[in-house]
């Protein structure tokens, strides 16, 4: 898989972002304790004002690295193309991946068993502020894998490898990058899973922001799924952690449903023809 020159140039990208991204975050983290130290503030100040702004600094950091390298990448796509254009012109959600998405959410929320804790103040703008982060930015992360996929496109036996490769290393930088507690790693994968599943198998970005709106971003600012704030500021707390066995079986779940579907329509295709 990584003997041709194509695939040394997408790990190429995929690289230069992960390290574009990792620049950021340090030059964003040594200016904020630099100019918190310059009007004294202590080490437990300047990590307490970190992590109530964290998911604002994480998708600051995470626009501009796309930013970066989309400027860069956009001179080699199809002329006359860009992100947003073909957004437009994307089919539009399919029943079965609406359908398939609000299942993974109702077996998900099963999983879990969110409860509402007593005594907890709920800050509303926190979960707006948690809700709209997310959302944004793990829809960002797969910018950069459809910017590949225009550029130099898989071929239909790279694409299940790829699509492993994409999600461990994206989920990984993120993973690092909001210093989440190990319980919050299999999330996080699920989550890069299925975006970049989106892109190279789906291909239609609007199935992404529709699973990031009614999935990613609900788990996270209602539900206490949140890797950056943990249950700090959610309105319902989880009651058991997601696993590695927990997304497996999600993953069967949901890809299963899609498979079957897709089998059924284009077996009625043929039978009409």
């Amino acid at each position: 898989m990584f003997t041709n020159s194509l695939s040394f140039k997408r790990l190429g990208y995929l690289f230069s972002y992960i390290g574009v991204n990792s620049f950021v975050y340090i030059i964003f983290i040594s200016a904020i304790a630099f100019f918190h130290f310059l009007i004294d503030h202590t080490m437990m100040d300047i990590e307490a004002w970190v992590f109530d702004k964290s998911w604002t600094i994480f998708l600051l950091i995470k626009t501009i690295s796309i930013y970066c390298l989309y400027h860069f990448l956009a001179v080699k796509l199809p002329a006359g193309t860009s992100f947003f254009s073909i957004l437009k012109t994307n089919n539009k959600v399919k029943n079965n991946e609406i359908v398939g998405v609000i299942t993974l959410l109702f077996l998900t929320l099963m999983m879990v068993k969110p409860e509402l804790q007593g005594q907890k103040n709920i800050v509303f703008t926190k979960v707006a502020v948690a809700f709209l982060s997310s959302f944004f930015l793990f829809s960002l992360d797969s910018v950069l894998i459809y910017l590949i996929e225009r550029i130099l496109p898989h071929t239909k036996k790279e694409k299940i490898f790829y699509l492993l490769i994409y999600s461990t290393l994206l989920g990984g930088l993120n993973f690092f990058q909001f210093g989440s507690n190990i319980d919050y790693l299999p999330f996080i994968f699920i989550i890069h899973f299925l975006n970049i599943y989106f892109i190279l198998i789906n291909k239609n970005l609007r199935t992404l922001l529709f699973f990031n709106l009614v999935l990613t971003a609900p788990l996270v600012s209602f539900i206490g799924v949140d890797p950056v704030w943990g249950t700090d500021f959610s309105i319902l707390e989880p009651q058991i952690r997601l696993t590695w066995i927990n997304i497996l079986v999600l993953l069967i779940t949901v890809l299963g449903y899609w498979k079957w579907k897709g089998l059924k329509k284009n077996g009625t295709d043929q039978f009409i023809h």
